[in-house]
């Protein structure tokens, strides 16, 4: 599983959903299904893929977003209501993995893909649970979101993974099936590497950074090379100003088919842009897992992340971590160990300087925000178990 956030998610609540149901079977079906299953050694596990057709022209996907589109009807036709169809009768619950996969962040068509699996899992009439998530926020004028609330209204079990997202379904009137969490990623246990990490500084000392290419379009960048340089030319400057090595964390790596979306293909492009100036920053090897990249993390003088579920990883170590956003779930981040959103970048707002300004006050108000993290750390932790608390109350 190339996506280190997902593979942090799913190990953890696993291991949550055991303690309370050891003799569990899961089907966990995604776009690297197949995949998985290759390396999968777990007997209580079986992966499947779900396939994505919404490119394929005249595909049953293909005719159900068309239907969407013109006459909001088609929700049957879509790849995750057919393949919840077919696993749901033989199972008794059907959870719905993810983030912020209940809002239009990465536009209309994932959302209401993942809303077609839970109104396929109602209609088979088992409990439906959005596990741990941020929801929303929601425009009630625009169809799809409309779409979301009233489908949201319906869950058996909605876990938000943070206030922001709590607030919005009560502002919504939606209160009797919504609970407050935290993501099951805080509780994952890091693990050494066994690999060697090439390293020009101790990570004690390092600042560790984690920007993906997904920020592209939030930047307001018309190509990913653009972002490419831009990001390069942010990393140059704070190179030249800030007195602490850098280290590049990707976070996302050789995610099948969605090559694009490597972290670890973009910090080597930047590298080369570096390269042209006459510096380079070492990079984290793809290789590591999320239990290891959360032991290099929680290592770090101080870190800086795009990805939430790295910036996770920095937060669950207790170490001081800004975070660099497109949503409402890396802003609840910060607002959740800080009480503010002072640490927490937009990424419509990034810039060389805004960059270096954030760091900066990392490194100057180190002591204090490892402080505050460490102070908020154990109640998150127990929202983190209570997630599977109120699963056992919709078995």
């Amino acid at each position: 599983m190339g996506n280190r956030g997902c593979q942090a998610i799913q190990w953890t609540s696993i291991d949550l959903i055991r303690k309370k149901f050891p003799e569990a079977q899961f089907t966990i079906c995604n776009y690297n299904g197949d995949h998985d299953q290759k390396t999968n050694t777990d007997p209580q596990i079986r992966y499947y893929k779900l396939y994505l057709e919404k490119t394929k022209r005249f595909s049953i996907g293909f005719w159900g977003w068309q239907l969407l589109k013109r006459f909001y009807l088609g929700l049957s036709l879509f790849d995750g209501y057919r393949t919840v169809s077919h696993f749901a009768p033989s199972h008794d619950i059907v959870l719905s993995f993810g983030g912020d996969l209940y809002a239009q962040t990465y536009g209309p068509f994932q959302m209401l893909n993942y809303i077609s699996m839970g109104k396929a899992a109602l209609k088979a009439g088992k409990p439906f649970v959005i596990w741990p998530a941020t929801i929303g926020p929601f425009d009630e004028r625009d169809k799809f979101d409309q779409i979301a609330i009233e489908h949201i209204r319906r869950c058996s079990l909605v876990l938000c993974r943070d206030q922001f997202s709590l607030n919005e379904l009560s502002r919504l009137g939606i209160r009797s099936n919504s609970r407050l969490v935290s993501d099951p990623a805080f509780l994952l246990e890091p693990k050494k590497p066994k690999e060697e990490l090439e390293l020009f500084a101790p990570l004690s000392e390092s600042i560790g950074i984690n920007i993906g290419p997904n920020l592209a379009r939030h930047a307001r960048c018309s190509t990913r090379d653009e972002w490419a340089e831009k990001v390069a030319n942010s990393l140059l400057y704070l190179h030249k100003k800030c007195n602490y090595p850098i280290l590049l964390v990707p976070h996302i790596v050789n995610q099948v088919n969605e090559q694009q979306n490597c972290d670890y293909t973009f910090y080597c492009k930047i590298n080369k842009i570096l390269d042209s100036n006459g510096v380079r920053m070492p990079i984290i090897p793809p290789t590591l897992n999320a239990d290891e990249l959360k032991w290099v993390i929680g290592k770090l003088f101080a870190f800086v992340g795009s990805r939430t579920h790295s910036t996770i990883a920095a937060f669950s170590s207790c170490v001081p971590c800004g975070c660099i956003g497109y949503s409402t779930k890396s802003a609840a981040l910060c607002d959740t160990f800080y009480g503010n959103t002072e640490l927490h970048l937009s990424s419509l707002n990034f810039s060389s300087k805004e960059l270096f300004s954030l760091v900066s006050k990392l490194a100057e108000e180190r002591s204090n925000l490892s402080k505050q993290i460490q102070y908020k750390l154990p109640e998150i932790t127990r929202l983190s178990h209570d997630s599977v608390k109120y699963l056992k109350e919709v078995i």
